[in-house]
């Protein structure tokens, strides 16, 4: 392995970050990872629920987005939920952001009787 392949390696390692937000029923699940400058932030996990305790079933979307809760969309993911159901999402993505820039994931809209919970995980790499 080359200096500058070790080198990389290492920085990717030392750059990790993660972001939660578990909020009571009701409240928007937001976690976002706060901009750098000179870094471009990269979700890789990408994990969320959404539990439905009404007797309906519910539409909602996780929408990743660049910047802040109003940036651009990079990814969009769309569930319904059953009534008294959950839908869970964990999976390893690849979702760049903007040099200096925020990534966020966040569900829209929130719903009165829904619980929503959201975590990301990335890593930061310097864009020189």
């Amino acid at each position: 392995m080359s200096a500058k392949s070790t080198e990389s390696l290492v920085a990717s390692i030392l750059q990790r970050w993660s972001e939660t937000h578990n909020p009571a029923a009701g409240t928007t699940a937001i976690a976002s990872h706060a901009a750098a400058a000179n870094y471009r932030h990269t979700l890789d996990i990408l994990v969320a629920s959404q539990f439905n305790q009404a007797a309906a079933a519910f539409t909602a979307t996780l929408t990743i987005r660049d910047a802040s809760i109003a940036g651009a969309i990079l990814a969009q993911l769309n569930f319904v939920t059953a009534a008294a159901g959950i839908d869970r999402f964990n999976q390893r993505v690849a979702i760049p952001g903007l040099v200096a820039n925020a990534i966020n994931a966040a569900w829209e809209p929130p719903g009165t009787s829904i619980t929503q919970k959201v975590a990301i995980s990335g890593y930061s790499e310097v864009n020189n």
